[in-house]
């Protein structure tokens, strides 16, 4: 094998290793997820659907909410909670809570940013919060 085949193939090898590792870097990551639950002002509020907590290619993180089932009501917003399963409002008041924003529709997928100031590994739920009036409407337990 000349010199010229064995740097052809070393560029090759460089590339392939480097190629892979930039694709594998550009792939958006789930690091913690939940299965959304009623809190306790079932039945007159009921949440359904599945939250992620997703690593986006750039570093940033979302929550992204699918299957997502809400009733309706005023001020209500997406949160991450410090509460590890909160099932009262107590739980939530009792926490440390980040609003992500206000909810944008009573179904369907959805994604909220969180903001960059915010470490997500000391955040142990979702939260479907009604600010106004201080209650839960349900809420997702991330592992």
């Amino acid at each position: 094998m000349t010199m010229t085949a064995i740097r052809h193939l070393m560029a090759a090898a460089v590339f392939a290793a480097v190629g892979a590792t930039g694709l594998a870097a550009q792939a958006d990551e789930v690091v913690k997820q939940g299965a959304f639950y009623d809190g306790p002002h079932a039945p007159g509020h009921k949440v359904s659907g599945q939250a992620q907590v997703v690593q986006n290619a750039d570093g940033s993180y979302e929550v992204h909410l699918s299957d997502f089932v809400s009733d309706d009501g005023p001020d209500v917003y997406i949160i991450l909670s410090t509460a590890e399963q909160p099932t009262k409002d107590a739980h939530i008041k009792g926490s440390t809570w980040v609003p992500l924003g206000l909810r944008t529709a009573l179904t369907g997928d959805q994604s909220y940013p969180v903001p960059a100031n915010v470490n997500v590994e000391d955040y142990k739920s979702v939260g479907i919060w009604c600010k106004q009036y201080s209650v839960l409407f349900g809420a997702a337990a991330l592992e």
